[in-house]
């Protein structure tokens, strides 16, 4: 009987994990949103009023920030200083796909990323700011998004995951 209710307790505690480990991607997800639409600011900043170049740029985000987004500018300072003669939108692509293959970002999100790599550095300082300010338009617009998707299904996965365990225990007893 005791090993009845330990094997169910387990299932519970293991099936409530899952809901909640599935559910924790939603706000992964809106953690790296805010952190690329900050990083957007930032190079916006170092660009139009630093005057910094490119590399100093991409060291400085590699440098400052943590977790997935500081990974992603690492690898793409890691390939500037490595990859002479590549051109950089192919190097920010490269990047995205070896950062985010596995994330919390959905496919519009990379796709997004990817558009801004191809636009970025390319034209003058005037229509570069334009530039920034439509990426942070619609990143801001993914973020909206990811909030009222955390907000939707979040607490469905964690229930879902709780509801799975109590029928596979009232199923095995």
């Amino acid at each position: 009987m005791i090993i009845k209710m330990v094997l169910s307790a387990s299932i519970i505690a293991l099936s409530t994990l899952v809901g909640y480990l599935i559910s924790s991607s939603f706000e992964n997800r809106i953690k790296q949103l805010n952190a690329l639409i900050f990083a957007i600011k930032i190079m916006d900043a170092e660009m139009n009023y630093s005057k910094n170049y490119l590399g100093e740029i991409i060291n400085k985000l590699a440098l400052n920030n943590d977790e997935t987004i500081g990974i992603f500018f690492t690898n793409i300072n890691n390939a500037l200083n490595h990859s002479f003669g590549k051109d950089f939108s192919h190097i920010w692509n490269d990047a995205v796909e070896m950062t985010f293959k596995t994330g919390s970002l959905s496919k519009t999100d990379i796709k997004l990323l990817k558009d801004f790599g191809k636009r970025f550095g390319k034209i003058d300082l005037q229509n570069q700011k334009n530039i920034f300010e439509y990426f942070y338009r619609r990143f801001d617009l993914q973020l909206e998004e990811a909030i009222n998707e955390k907000e939707k299904k979040s607490r469905v996965y964690r229930n879902l995951g709780v509801s799975v365990g109590i029928m596979i225990v009232v199923i095995l007893i």
